[in-house]
């Protein structure tokens, strides 16, 4: 019954610590393309103009960088992304890193939830 027991901390033990490392070296995960998100867009919408009303909602700083360009940018406590949203045409956009301090996983869950609400905006 002992030995039972043993087996199972160490099993969830070593679990545990696989599950550590698999999340603490991110570094070498690449980002996923985001240069070519196809989104459809209602009648007489503009993409510009819900890409900036979608990164609004979740709480990023929205400034003009050109006619078919905006910079995002979030800060959530010491946590800053700096993101360009590049109007390809109307139902296409990229998303480029200007900067980031957070860890790879966690900028990716942000783009993810940006790109939700830019679908469900344009819809």
């Amino acid at each position: 019954m002992k030995r039972t027991i043993f087996v199972g901390i160490v099993g969830m033990a070593l679990a545990a610590l696989t599950g550590c490392s698999v999340f603490s070296n991110d570094e070498n995960m690449p980002l996923p393309d985001y240069s070519n998100i196809s989104v459809m867009v209602h009648e007489g919408g503009n993409l510009k103009n819900i890409i900036a009303a979608a990164a609004a909602r979740r709480g990023w700083s929205v400034s003009d960088a050109s006619e078919n360009s905006l910079r995002l940018t979030i800060v959530q406590r010491s946590n800053l992304v700096e993101v360009n949203a590049i109007v390809v045409d109307d139902t296409h956009y990229s998303l480029h890193q200007v900067s980031s301090n957070i860890p790879k996983r966690k900028y990716i869950q942000w783009i993810n939830n940006l790109k939700s609400t830019i679908a469900n905006l344009a819809l």
